[in-house]
Formats: C-alpha cells, structure tokens, sequence
C-alpha cells in the first residue's frame, strides 16, 4: 500500500527541511552525480541542487578560508630567495630579509598602503 504524499497546488511533492537534508546526505553517500540521484527519486535537478547548497549554508563554518601564514626564520649567511605564492597564482621572490618583514604585514592586511 503506498502512501499518498503531500502536494501544492502545481503538483508538486512537499517535503520537510529534515527530509530534504536526508536526501542531501544519501546523495552524498552514493557518490553519484546530482543528475542520476535526480532522476533515480524523481526531483527536479534545480529543486536538488538548491537543497543541498542551503544544507552547506546551514553548516557553520568553523575556519575561515584564505591566506594561511606560517612562521619562519631565515638562515644566517647566503639567503635563498623566498617565493610567496598569491590564491590567484601571482608569485612574489625576495631575496633580502628586510623587504620579506616589509611584505608580511601588507600580505596580512595590517597596514595600508
């Protein structure tokens, strides 16, 4: 015996948020596209799509994303050059220590310009 789901007037399926974010996590589970879980449990792949980015915006986000710095101290003598490698690919190499103590704080954001 099926059981008769709830619709709205344009016919389509209502489900609850908790439905929705079970669905999202089967999904994820699978390891299949969006498309084929669509088609395999008859929901539109736009409706899909928009449930799991709100599942991901209701996920709170515990670490920022960006520029990750790390601590370093320059041997003493013949310095190497020292490369910075930008998100967006732009690479910066320094090869005297002063201007890396300079740069640091612009990088972070610190100072002006």
């Amino acid at each position: 015996m099926k059981t008769q789901q709830l619709t709205d007037k344009r016919g389509r399926v209502l489900r609850t948020r908790a439905h929705r974010r079970k669905m999202v996590r089967q999904w994820q589970a699978l390891g299949i596209s969006q498309a084929q879980y669509c088609a395999r449990h008859g929901i539109h792949p736009t409706t899909f799509s928009t449930w799991c980015r709100k599942d991901q915006e209701a996920i709170p986000k515990t670490r920022k994303r960006g520029v990750e710095f790390a601590e370093f101290a320059l041997p003493i003598g013949g310095i190497p050059p020292i490369e910075v490698v930008l998100p967006n690919r732009v690479t910066i190499r320094l090869r005297d220590a002063e201007l890396c103590r300079e740069l640091l704080p612009l990088l972070r954001g610190d100072s002006t310009c």
